[in-house]
């Protein structure tokens, strides 16, 4: 068995060493058991998967609520903007046509701003529902080729990094992975690649025991740690890894 985790605070460094599967079972190439316990509301507890379900059916919601919003936005954009380009046509050579582009313009800047900060709130509200879905791919052991494959860490010349599928497609690397940098990733790939101290490894899965309850935190983190990779890639000039 293996269990992810360091622990909070300055245990999860940069949101790079954030690893949410608790104490798994692995089986190459299939899917897995033990399932941890988890809880949505405080005081009530539940397997994982069903928190999950209930959550990830919310995150759903306000998202669509945020898109129709967003489309509402897009149309009075527009809308704006047609009225302006029209009344700069039929009025143009009257001095009214200055005040009525002066105040199309001001309404136009004001919803851009608006449009923007929905812009950001929507990006987040993706990430969220995307976090669930994930949880849910993975309790339902569809998790196979939807995460980082970590084929980058994979040693010829380890002594059983292949026979136990430790990384690549549907590898234990690709099922434990939901760190969001690179630094993440690398110290998940050396706790996989070499052995650790059996009181490191309870101190581990105390961390975890206490992070898996903490399903709010879990997804904060998650929004947070993606906006923190792509700036950055964006800061180095690499490519933005699609979430």
């Amino acid at each position: 068995e293996t269990a992810i985790g360091r622990g909070l605070a300055s245990r999860l460094p940069a949101f790079g060493c954030v690893h949410y599967p608790i104490g798994v079972a692995f089986r190459p190439r299939a899917s897995v058991g033990g399932r941890p316990r988890g809880s949505i509301h405080r005081g009530v507890t539940q397997e994982p998967q069903a928190a999950y379900e209930i959550r990830v059916e919310a995150r759903r919601a306000e998202l669509r609520l945020l898109e129709e919003r967003d489309r509402r936005l897009s149309l009075a954009r527009a809308v704006v903007a047609s009225l302006a380009l029209i009344a700069l046509i039929i009025t143009a050579s009257r001095p009214i046509a200055i005040v009525g582009l002066g105040l199309a313009a001001i309404a136009f800047v004001v919803l851009v701003i608006v449009h923007e900060k929905l812009a950001r709130r929507l990006s987040r509200a993706r990430r969220r529902v995307a976090f669930y879905e994930a949880a849910l791919a993975r309790s339902r052991g569809e998790w196979i080729g939807k995460g980082e494959p970590g084929t980058e860490f994979l040693d010829p010349a380890h002594p059983n990094a292949i026979d136990l599928d430790l990384f690549g497609r549907g590898s234990l690397f690709e099922l434990l992975c939901t760190a969001r940098t690179h630094a993440g990733q690398e110290q998940l790939a050396n706790w996989l690649r070499h052995g650790s101290p059996i009181a490191e490894l309870r101190e581990r899965q105390r961390a975890v025991a206490e992070i898996a309850p903490r399903i709010d935190l879990r997804e904060d983190l998650a929004v947070l740690g993606a906006e923190a990779r792509r700036a950055v890639c964006s800061y180095y000039g690499g490519a933005v890894v699609p979430e």
